[in-house]
C-alpha cells in the first residue's frame, strides 16, 4: 500500500501525488492547502485545470494579505461525503460527491434559527456555515477535517426528520479529490470581485427587506407566495405536458 500523503505547508506534491490518499491524522490548515499548490512542484497554470479554479493564486494572495484572526463562529472547516436520492421525473436519481463547509461550536448558533431547534438539543446542536462568501483570511487558519460519517438526503420522503441520513463511517480522500472539493466550494460564486460583488447584492437586499418590512410595505417589493405557488404550478404542468410530447413524438418516429 502506498503511503498516505500528509498536507502541510511544507509539501511539494506532483502529478503522481494527486491520486495518494490523505493522512487524515495529521492536522493541516486551509493555509497549509494554499501553501501546498503554490509550492507545487505541477506549475499553477495546469494545476488550476486540473482543479477547475482559476482562482488559486488570487485565494493565496488574499489569505496572506492580512493575519489570520478567529471571529468565533467557525471552530473547524468539514469535508464531508454527501449523496442524494429521489425519484423526479418517474425515475430514480442516485449522486454523491465531496462537500466543503465551516463547523460551529456545539451550543452556538444564529438566534434566527433558536425557534427551529428543540429545547433539549439547544446545548449540543452544531451550526453548519455556509464559506463561500468568506474571505480568505477569515478562513486560513482554520483546521481542515473530514467528517466521520457519510450524509444521505432521501427527498423521496415527506417526513423531514427522516430525509437526512447517516451512517458511522469516515471515507478515505485522495489529494484531488480534497483539493478539487476544497476549490469547488471557495470558488462557487467565482472570483474574489464576483464573489464581492454578490455578497453586497445580497446584504443590499437584505437591508431593503428589513427596511420594508419596518415600513410595513413587504408587499410592495415581494411577490405573495400564493402567486408563486400558483406560477410554479403552471410551470410545472407546461413541463409535463412537453414532456409527454416529446415521448408521443419519439414513438412516431420508431413507429410505435
Amino acid at each position: 500500500m502506498s503511503e498516505k500523503i500528509k498536507i502541510n505547508k511544507d509539501l511539494k506534491f506532483d502529478y503522481w501525488d494527486l491520486m495518494q490518499m490523505v493522512d487524515q491524522d495529521c492536522e493541516f490548515t486551509l493555509m497549509d492547502v494554499l501553501e501546498a499548490c503554490k509550492n507545487s512542484k505541477i506549475p499553477m497554470k495546469i494545476l488550476t485545470q486540473i482543479l477547475q479554479c482559476l482562482h488559486i493564486p488570487d485565494y493565496y494572495k488574499e489569505a496572506k494579505s492580512r493575519k489570520y484572526r478567529n471571529h468565533g463562529d467557525i471552530d473547524y472547516l468539514r469535508l464531508f461525503l454527501w449523496g442524494s436520492i429521489d425519484t423526479y421525473g418517474g425515475k430514480l436519481n442516485q449522486e454523491w460527491g465531496w462537500a466543503f463547509d465551516g463547523i460551529g461550536k456545539p451550543g452556538h448558533y444564529g438566534k434566527d434559527i433558536e425557534q427551529y431547534i428543540p429545547k433539549k438539543d439547544r446545548k449540543t446542536y452544531i451550526q453548519g456555515y455556509a464559506i463561500e462568501f468568506s474571505p480568505m483570511y477569515t478562513l486560513s487558519g482554520l483546521k481542515i477535517k473530514v467528517d466521520p460519517q457519510i450524509h444521505i438526503t432521501d427527498h423521496r420522503t415527506k417526513d423531514v426528520n427522516k430525509m437526512d441520513i447517516r451512517y458511522d463511517f469516515k471515507p478515505s480522500i485522495n489529494l484531488a479529490e480534497l483539493l478539487y472539493s476544497i476549490f469547488w466550494e471557495l470558488s462557487f460564486c467565482g472570483g474574489i470581485k464576483s464573489r464581492d460583488n454578490k455578497k453586497k447584492s445580497l446584504n443590499d437586499s437584505v437591508r431593503k427587506i428589513k427596511k420594508a418590512i419596518k415600513d410595513d410595505n413587504i408587499d410592495k417589493i415581494t411577490v405573495p407566495w400564493e402567486k408563486v405557488k400558483k406560477d410554479m404550478e403552471k410551470k410545472l404542468e407546461e413541463m409535463k405536458k412537453e414532456k409527454e410530447n416529446g415521448v408521443q413524438l419519439r414513438e412516431k418516429e420508431k413507429g410505435v
